[in-house]
């Protein structure tokens, strides 16, 4: 198994409310931290919280933008990518 792997598992093994750091974990299977942290943390994370962390527009930029193109739609003006 992969050290990540390892550092996985032993994190998941930990009762619920027991007290780790990522730091001493990654440390002991030589991993960088910031890894071992991602990494758990996007494995507890639902799909949709995880498209949402990803999603570039708010929900009220996304409404906007698509009210300014079906305005543009009804002028017959292209929508193309420069413009929006």
């Amino acid at each position: 198994m992969a050290p990540i792997d390892d550092a996985l598992a032993e994190i998941e093994s930990l009762e619920p409310g027991e007290k780790f750091t990522y730091t001493e974990i990654a440390n002991k299977y030589g991993l960088w931290r910031s890894t071992l942290t991602r990494r758990h943390q996007a494995k507890t994370r639902s799909r949709e919280e995880q498209a949402t962390i990803q999603q570039k527009l708010s929900l009220q930029q996304e409404i906007e933008l698509v009210k300014y193109i079906k305005g543009l739609t009804k002028r017959h003006l292209l929508s193309i990518r420069e413009i929006i």
